[in-house]
């Protein structure tokens, strides 16, 4: 690949997608959320003696499983015509002859999605600062600030991720209706469903439901996917795990399970390292198929 050309293709794709409404509806999607998280933090009855200074903490924390759901979905959206549509309009033929390589194009789109989904991020969080400032009040503003901006980089590189396996997803398939049935499958699997099938797995295995103190193998399974990697990743900036008596909605018992077990596949680390080879992978599967796609 062609360092000018991918930047190129980037630029171009940006400037394409900028435009559309996913952008505006994750932001606006985030602001929503940031505002009631906020607020219910600002309302709740917090055990006595809690320190004042990380309730904006406390925030951040409960909008890890909200700010998943909303990323995951609007990343997923703003990839899956990314390649198939010009695919399916001709208009990859123009690309490929100006001339762009397929792995040029392929890299180009998902760095170009991927920054528009991080503008979508960042006005959104935005908006979460200034209602924090206005509903909670900041007495640690440089505690909070690298909190914040750890979050922040943790959430553009999950929607990285999504909008990687949305745009590889475009560059596989050859219709755009396999591309909608692809990405929802891709989501029902990744987010919804995830958990039952470590369930399954381990009933198989195991032979029996899902204990309360579950082995570190069953942990790890469940921290394979790209949004619980995330709250995982999340936890090094928002140790949220270390006040399970909260009840935050944001706070399921496995994190502070993985937190107690020291193994270094339930760390932080490996789960940034999962959310990587997310990307990576997902981009040399599709990159396999494109380069040899018949794209008439």
């Amino acid at each position: 690949m062609r360092d000018h050309q991918l930047v190129t293709m980037a630029r171009k794709d940006f400037d394409d997608a900028i435009r559309s409404k996913t952008v505006w509806a994750l932001s606006g999607a985030l602001a929503l959320i940031a505002i009631f998280a906020t607020f219910r933090v600002s309302q709740a009855q917090l055990p006595q003696g809690f320190p004042q200074r990380f309730l904006p903490v406390l925030v951040l924390g409960g909008l890890t499983q909200w700010i998943s759901w909303i990323v995951c979905i609007l990343a997923l959206i703003a990839g899956y015509v990314s390649i198939v549509g010009e695919r399916r309009t001709g208009s990859i033929k123009l690309l490929l002859g100006l001339p762009f390589e397929r792995a040029e194009i392929l890299v180009g789109k998902v760095l170009g999605r991927t920054a528009v989904i991080g503008v979508g991020i960042a006005a959104g969080f935005l908006t979460m600062i200034a209602s924090i400032l206005v509903l909670v009040g900041l007495t640690s503003p440089l505690d909070f600030l690298w909190r914040f901006v750890g979050m922040f980089l943790a959430t553009v590189l999950l929607g990285g991720v999504y909008t990687t396996l949305s745009v590889s997803t475009s560059a596989i398939v050859s219709t755009r209706r396999r591309a909608v049935m692809a990405v929802v499958a891709l989501f029902v699997v990744t987010q919804a469903i995830w958990t039952g099938i470590t369930q399954f797995f381990y009933s198989v295995f195991a032979g029996g439901a899902v204990p309360l103190q579950p082995p570190s193998w069953y942990l790890f399974l469940t921290y394979l996917s790209p949004s619980a990697a995330y709250s995982r990743v999340v936890s090094l900036v928002v140790p949220i795990a270390r006040y399970p008596g909260l009840g935050l909605d944001g706070v399921p018992r496995r994190a502070v399970q993985a937190q107690q077990s020291g193994a270094f596949y339930l760390s932080e680390y490996f789960a940034l390292l999962v959310l990587l080879v997310w990307v990576v992978g997902s981009v040399l599967v599709a990159h396999s198929v494109f380069r040899n796609a018949d794209l008439g």
